[in-house]
């Protein structure tokens, strides 16, 4: 099952790409590319003169607007700088992050695209959900079968004559399932992050994850990796408690059937429910460590 599943994860991952929401956003990513990091002087001192360059531009544009006749010459002369005046756009969004950084500790200046896909920003937060729902399926269907089977089959009965022998084999099936658990994992967020990371980088995840303005203030002391480890820590120990809930049911319910029912009614009806709308769900149960961007 696990191979089956991982083989229909790569089959249906898809590349990423830059996206960008006007050519105004692509001049921005230019400009914050060259300065990505912590904001020091080397990186002021290119700002200033970026700023100075287009504060120029900006006085050539209104001196030929001065100088045109008619009205339509200075529109003609608009359109020229139609391209210019986009990049201007861009290092004014420059601008504007270094204003929102300037009062935090360890800010500093990054393309944010690809770390808002990952902690949940605007519509992230339906990919985030997907994911987990994926996870806690994998994880019930997987278990589920590992752990009924005893009672399935009555041997049961046998291992309560041993002494010892039910308890050996506990011990042994929560490590089966714990290394399922870790592979489940792995397939999921492995590929999820490889595909993001890949496309927009990893500059600027050394500063402090509060430079994104969706992000919190109070987390501010996170780094941007400090953050996407705590959230991945979560979803796992998310996806272990998901593990030991299955091992309870199972031992109750004694069939790999209403194992699965139970387990699927308790752990992954709330996840569906929060995926259509539903926001409450968010909190409910194992979701909060389920789907790690809660903050």
């Amino acid at each position: 099952m696990i191979c089956i599943f991982a083989g229909g994860i790569w089959w249906n991952s898809t590349a990423v790409h830059s996206l960008y929401d006007d050519e105004s956003d692509v001049y921005y990513k230019e400009y914050v590319d060259q300065v990505s990091g912590s904001y020091t002087k080397v990186s002021a001192k290119k700002i200033k003169l970026w700023r100075e360059e287009r504060l120029a531009l900006e006085r050539q544009i209104h001196k030929e607007k001065r100088k045109a006749a008619t009205d339509e010459l200075k529109s003609i002369v608009e359109s020229g700088y139609a391209r210019e005046r986009k990049r201007t756009e861009g290092f004014q969004v420059l601008m504007n992050h270094i204003s929102y950084i300037s009062g935090i500790s360890n800010g500093g200046l990054f393309y944010e695209r690809g770390y808002e896909q990952l902690t949940g920003y605007e519509m992230a937060w339906k990919r985030d959900a997907v994911l987990a729902l994926e996870g806690v399926l994998m994880v019930i269907l997987t278990v589920a079968g590992i752990y009924s089977r005893e009672y399935e089959t009555g041997m049961m009965r046998l291992l309560r004559t041993t002494p010892g022998g039910r308890q050996e084999l506990w011990s042994a099936k929560l490590w089966i399932g714990m290394g399922i658990v870790t592979v489940i994992y792995g397939i999921i967020y492995g590929s999820e992050f490889y595909r993001i990371l890949s496309a927009f980088g990893i500059k600027g995840w050394n500063c402090s994850v509060a430079s994104m303005a969706h992000i919190p203030m109070y987390l501010s002391g996170l780094a941007v990796v400090d953050y996407l480890a705590l959230i991945s820590v979560m979803r796992y120990m998310g996806f272990f408690l998901v593990m030991a809930a299955v091992y309870l049911i199972s031992s109750r319910a004694k069939s790999f059937i209403m194992t699965v029912v139970y387990s699927i009614s308790i752990f992954a009806l709330p996840l569906v429910l929060y995926l259509s709308g539903v926001k409450v769900f968010k909190y409910v149960l194992l979701d909060p460590l389920l789907l790690g961007n809660i903050f």
